[in-house]
């Protein structure tokens, strides 16, 4: 499948950024193309195959604009 995949994550600390950088180098390294952002910068998801979306977890809970951003592209 050609494209481009979106991986956009929300965090407090860091940590979820590196989460999503690993991932998208490993879809690199399988000749996957992907784009990593902040939830708060994505804007149009047309141009995306696929999205995955991390998020920190505090009091066993994703972040809010995690469940606000996926209760919006759903």
């Amino acid at each position: 499948m050609e494209g481009k995949t979106l991986i956009t994550y929300a965090t407090r600390t860091g940590s979820t950024s590196d989460v999503a950088d690993f991932i998208a180098n490993t879809l690199a390294s399988q000749g996957e193309l992907a784009d990593v952002l902040p939830i708060e910068d994505v804007g149009d998801l047309s141009g995306y195959k696929a999205v995955i979306v991390g998020s920190a977890i505090q009091a066993s809970r994703l972040l809010p604009e995690a469940v606000d951003f996926i209760s919006n592209n759903r």
